[in-house]
């Protein structure tokens, strides 16, 4: 059961908005626990072990958060620390090397997203930046939060533990509508948008293997790019939007975790804007507690822009290890770290700041970069990379023609016109964005788009979710775990 699936959608969530609406307001944070508990039960009937790893993952956090409270050494947040990273990495290798069946199985759902939180609710509470859990069920509270436990946004545990207090949940009828738009809305963007267009890029490209002596278009090669793009994008912004409509259903917003990173002229710049909690996480508990320990402060400006630069690197092989990424691509891999080491180093995007011209150069390089990246995410294969890329001409062959025909009918029309519905809000953004438009402020705008939103839910629901059952239930099917 997941977000996208029919028993999600038809019972657990009117249910659970029903019995949160009758829950008294000083147990609502209690509530939000049992229905966690129960929403990541039902999600793994089918692999006990997970549900046991999510117990006994909360029974450490617990402990570890009261014993780096009550022991103030060093070693022991070392200890937790190496116990935390050895967990995800055997993961990370059971989730590469195993197949499916044991990977359905065996893989903790989610896991990755809750071992991040455990670490920064030990981290937190050790730095002082968070007072020591109340009790074990706020601790479970927090690794449970269903909303955001398969795709995020990433919440940290000094940031939630102010979320939940019963004087902070914003309960109402405001933020429940709030919150089914926001989550319809990343709804038509995973089932609607970005399942079309990931089964479109997918046919395509298994017609390009069968035809691996034949010329490729560059107007397909472009067409292939722009497909996997913006299916990845729709993706993970649909599965967040839908994390975060809950969360609000729920009385407790959420930032949202995806910029305009289709805008980024750097792959730096992309990263930091598509998984902003993500990098926000990075950031605060990667990169500063390794500038403190190096001291950067005090170094010169080449030795500040070196270890800059190496911090970089090790932030976006944090970002790698969660894809399903082998050996066999490490090689693509280390060129597609070139950029952020680049970045770091020589300060790419203060220099683009200052020559603004230079921009459009940097956005098509940059583009090149994430688009080999976001192929081999998919394929895990180089040999894909050079059908498409190895057998490519400027001209038009038939094959590009009889490829062209296949996605140019009249789904995908409809596609770009529910892409354009759904990003009318951040489109009307970018026009206005010296000057606030009255039109775009009124109620009557918002009342209609939202009145629209709805209406293009319940189609998806009778239309699309029953012809893409296994994209629209899955999460990005890239993910280790």
């Amino acid at each position: 059961m997941l977000f996208t699936s029919p028993v999600f959608l038809l019972l657990f969530l009117p249910i659970m908005l029903g019995a949160y609406t009758l829950t008294p307001h000083k147990y609502r944070g209690r509530a939000i626990c049992f229905f966690s508990l129960a929403f990541y039960t039902l999600a793994n009937l089918e692999s006990p072990a997970s549900v046991l790893f999510l117990f006994l993952c909360a029974i450490f956090t617990y402990c570890a958060t009261f014993a780096v409270f009550s022991v103030r050494k060093n070693y022991v947040m070392v200890f937790v620390t190496l116990v935390l990273v050895g967990i995800l990495a055997v993961l990370r290798y059971l989730g590469v090397w195993a197949d499916e069946d044991a990977a359905r199985q065996f893989i903790p759902f989610g896991a990755s997203f809750y071992l991040l939180a455990s670490f920064s609710c030990i981290s937190d509470v050790r730095r002082g930046d968070a007072k020591m859990p109340r009790s074990f069920i706020d601790v479970l509270t927090y690794i449970t939060f269903f909303p955001v436990m398969i795709v995020g946004p990433i919440i940290k545990y000094k940031n939630f533990e102010k979320m939940i207090r019963p004087e902070n949940i914003s309960f109402s009828a405001s933020s429940v509508g709030s919150g089914i738009i926001l989550f319809a809305r990343g709804f038509i963007k995973r089932v609607a948008i970005a399942a079309i267009i990931d089964e479109y890029y997918d046919s395509i490209v298994n017609r390009l293997i069968h035809y691996t002596e034949a010329p490729i278009g560059l107007d397909i090669s472009i067409s292939l790019a722009l497909l996997l793009l913006v299916a990845v994008y729709f993706a993970f912004s649909g599965f967040s939007d839908m994390g975060r409509g809950i969360s609000a259903m729920l009385g407790i917003p959420l930032a949202p975790d995806f910029g305009s990173c289709i805008l980024a002229y750097t792959p730096t710049l992309y990263a930091r804007n598509f998984l902003s909690s993500l990098t926000s996480w990075i950031t605060d508990y990667i990169r500063e507690p390794l500038s403190r320990v190096l001291k950067l402060d005090s170094m010169s400006n080449i030795k500040k822009r070196f270890i800059n630069s190496l911090i970089s690197v090790v932030c976006a092989l944090a970002l790698l290890l969660w894809f399903k990424i082998g050996i066999s691509v490490l090689p693509a891999i280390a060129i597609l770290l070139l950029p952020s080491l680049l970045d770091a180093f020589f300060g790419i995007e203060e220099f683009l700041e200052k020559h603004k011209f230079l921009k459009p150069v940097s956005f098509i390089i940059s583009y090149v970069f994430l688009t080999v990246f976001w192929m081999l995410i998919k394929t895990r294969d180089m040999s894909v990379l050079e059908i498409i890329f190895g057998n490519m001409t400027l001209s038009m062959p038939l094959q590009s023609y009889i490829i062209n025909q296949t996605f140019f009918n009249l789904e995908f029309p409809l596609v770009l016109t529910l892409i354009l519905f759904v990003q009318l809000p951040m489109i009307f953004g970018v026009i206005f964005k010296k000057r606030q438009s009255p039109f775009v402020r009124s109620g009557a705008f918002r009342w209609c788009w939202s009145m629209l939103i709805l209406i293009l839910f319940v189609f998806c629901i009778y239309y699309y979710l029953p012809q893409y059952p296994d994209l629209a239930t899955e999460p990005f099917r890239d993910i280790i775990f």
